[in-house]
C-alpha cells in the first residue's frame, strides 16, 4: 500500500513541481517536506492538509496522513515528542536545563532582543555595503581558474608570502567580506599555483598543503553561495593536493568540506562516517587537532540529523561538546572558530532538520551572541533562528532575525540562498512586515 510520504512525492512530480516550489505554496520549509517524503517524519495533519489544497489531491494526501497516524500511534516517535510544525512544540529535554543561570536567561543579545529590534528601514550601510555583482564576480573568477581558462601571469614568491595571503583570505571569508573575496580568491589562486609549479623539494610538499587549504576555502565558499558543482570540483583539487602532501591537517579539513557536500547530496551516512573517520584520526591532546575533532563532530551530528537520526545526532553533537569544554573557547584555531558556542549553534540547526522549531529557538536562547566574534557566525545565528521561525510559522519573527543578520553582516545575508528561500516565504504570506519588500530587493529576490 502506498504510504503517506509516497503519495506526497506522487501528487507534487505530477504537477510538475520541486520540493521548494510546493513549500513556497504552503509557505512551509523544503528540508522538512523532503523528510515526509523519505518516511523519516509523519509530519502534522495541518501540513497534510495544505499540501492536499495545494495539489489538488482531493482529500487523498489527508486520508493516506489519517492512515500513516493510526499506523504510528503506538509508541511513535511523534507521539511522544509532538508534532514539529506549527504550533512550534518543545521537543524531548528543556536544553535550559535547571541549574544553569547562563542557560535560562534570555539574552537581550540574542533571541530576546527581536522584540526591540525595529522593521522598518535596512540595516545601516546596506544599500551602499552590499549588491549582488560581488557574489558573481567571486563565482565566475573562481570557474575560470578551476576550468583553466584564464592565463596565470601571476610571479611565484615564497611560501611564507603565500601562507600569509591565504590567512587574510580565510580572514575575509570570516569576517563575510565577499567585496574582499572576490578579488583577493583569485590573485591567491594564481599567486599559489605559480609557486607551487617553481617550488622544489620540501618547500613542494608544504605548497601541497596550502593547495589544499586554499582549495577547500574556495570550496566553502562556493558551497555558501549554492554553486554545489562548482564545490565538487574544487574540493576533488583540494583532496588531491592534501594526499599528495602527507598533511594530516590539510587532509582532514578537505574530508570535512566533503561531508558537507555529501549531505546536501544527501548521502548522509556517507557523510556521517566520513566525518566521523577523519574525527578519529586526530590527537585529542593537541588543541588545534581537538578543535578539527570538534568542528568535524557538529558537522557530522546536525548530517545525522538531517537523515532523521535524533539519537545519533544528539550524541555526536555531546561528543562535541565534550571536546569544547576542554578549550579554551577564544582561539580561531585553523579557522574552526570552535566551541560551546558554535556546537550550540550546530543544535539549533539540527532540531530545525528534525522539524522541531521550538526547541531550535530554545538552543538558540541559550547562545549569547557578544560571545561570537567573527561576523559570519553571527550572521549564521541569525539566518538559523529565522529559518526556525519560519517552520514554526512566526513570520515577523522570521523577518525580524533576517534583519538583524543583516546588521550583522550584510554581505552575508545577501549572498546566501536560504536566505532567498526565506524570503520568498514571507513574500507569499497574505500580510508582509513594513520594510519587507525593500529588503527583499536589497537581496535580488524577486517580488
Amino acid at each position: 500500500m502506498e504510504t503517506y510520504g509516497q503519495a506526497l512525492r506522487r501528487f507534487r512530480t505530477e504537477r510538475g513541481l520541486s520540493l521548494r516550489a510546493l513549500a513556497q505554496l504552503l509557505p512551509g520549509d523544503h528540508s522538512y517536506l523532503s523528510q515526509i517524503e523519505r518516511g523519516v517524519r509523519r509530519g502534522s495533519g495541518t501540513i497534510a492538509e495544505r499540501c492536499d489544497e495545494a495539489l489538488g489531491a482531493g482529500g487523498e494526501l489527508i486520508a493516506a496522513y489519517d492512515l500513516c497516524a493510526a499506523a504510528q500511534a503506538v509508541v511513535s516517535s511523534d507521539a511522544f515528542y509532538g508534532p514539529p510544525g506549527p504550533p512550534g512544540p518543545r521537543v524531548g529535554p528543556n536544553p535550559m536545563r535547571e541549574g544553569d543561570p547562563m542557560r535560562r536567561r534570555n539574552l537581550l543579545s540574542g533571541v530576546a532582543g527581536l522584540a526591540g529590534l525595529s522593521i522598518v528601514g535596512p540595516a545601516p550601510g546596506a544599500d551602499a555595503e552590499v549588491s549582488p555583482a560581488p557574489t558573481a564576480q567571486l563565482v565566475a573568477e573562481l570557474q575560470q581558474r578551476l576550468m583553466r581558462l584564464h592565463p596565470n601571469t601571476a610571479t611565484p614568491t615564497t611560501v611564507s608570502a603565500v601562507r600569509a595571503m591565504l590567512t587574510t583570505t580565510r580572514s575575509a571569508f570570516q569576517a563575510s567580506n565577499y567585496l574582499k573575496l572576490a578579488t583577493d580568491f583569485p590573485h591567491l589562486i594564481d599567486t599559489v599555483e605559480a609557486t607551487h609549479a617553481a617550488t622544489n623539494g620540501d618547500d613542494s610538499l608544504a605548497l601541497q598543503a596550502i593547495r589544499a587549504e586554499m582549495y577547500t576555502a574556495a570550496a566553502e565558499t562556493l558551497i555558501k553561495v549554492g554553486e554545489l558543482g562548482l564545490a565538487w570540483m574544487t574540493i576533488d583539487r583540494a583532496m588531491s593536493a592534501a594526499e599528495s602532501s602527507g598533511d594530516t591537517l590539510a587532509q582532514v579539513e578537505a574530508t570535512r568540506t566533503l561531508c558537507i557536500l555529501n549531505r546536501k547530496a544527501e548521502h548522509y551516512d556517507t557523510a556521517v562516517s566520513i566525518a566521523v573517520q577523519a574525527a578519529d584520526r586526530l590527537d585529542h591532546n593537541d588543541p588545534v587537532q581537538l578543535s578539527m575533532h570538534g568542528a568535524l563532530l557538529s558537522t557530522a551530528g546536525y548530517t545525522a540529523a538531517q537523515s532523521g537520526d535524533r539519537e545519533r545526532s544528539n550524541e555526536l553533537l555531546d561528543e562535541a561538546s565534550a571536546a569544547a569544554s576542554r578549550l579554551d573557547g577564544r582561539d580561531n584555531l585553523r579557522h574552526t572558530a570552535f566551541s560551546e558556542t558554535n556546537v550550540r549553534l550546530f543544535r539549533i540547526t539540527a532540531s530545525w532538520a528534525l522539524g522541531d522549531s521550538g526547541t531550535a529557538i530554545a538552543h538558540a536562547k541559550t547562545v549569547d551572541i557578544r560571545d561570537m566574534k567573527l561576523p559570519e557566525r553571527r550572521a549564521r545565528y541569525w539566518i538559523d533562528v529565522a529559518r526556525a521561525f519560519s517552520q514554526w510559522g512566526k513570520l515577523d519573527q522570521t523577518y525580524r532575525a533576517l534583519l538583524a543578520a543583516e546588521r550583522e553582516a550584510a554581505q552575508e545575508v545577501h549572498a546566501r540562498p536560504v536566505v532567498t528561500h526565506l524570503i520568498q516565504n514571507l513574500l507569499s504570506a497574505p500580510t508582509h512586515p513594513s520594510g519587507l519588500r525593500e529588503f527583499a530587493a536589497r537581496n535580488a529576490t524577486q517580488t
